[in-house]
């Protein structure tokens, strides 16, 4: 599943930059451009990056280093800004619901 993750942002990344630079084709300047050899040679940093440097702020990218409760094993977890508010807003509205819930009733 991370490899699947890692593929995607990578695809993502240079989905991005390509049509950043494809758009901005009457602007010779307005992006950069890269051969299918830099590209390999480039790491996930540097094409998350060049990646972040062509988007709005709430598309930009952060990655960090989680660990699953009872691993040791950490793991790369990398989302937009916008996907980080979705998610903190999700559960702000599910703490406020169970918040709201009658109390179960120890009855049999």
């Amino acid at each position: 599943m991370q490899a699947t993750l890692r593929a995607a942002l990578i695809v993502t990344a240079l989905a991005a930059v390509a049509g950043c630079a494809s758009s901005a084709s009457k602007d010779a300047a307005s992006g950069p451009k890269y051969t299918a050899e830099e590209k390999a040679a480039m790491t996930e940093e540097e094409k998350l990056a060049i990646y972040n440097e062509n988007v709005r702020e709430k598309d930009r990218v952060t990655c960090t280093a989680q660990r699953s409760t009872g691993s040791h094993m950490t793991r790369r977890v990398c989302k937009s800004a916008a996907q980080r508010q979705a998610e903190q807003e999700s559960a702000e509205d599910t703490l406020r619901n169970s918040r709201r819930l009658p109390a179960a009733e120890g009855g049999n």
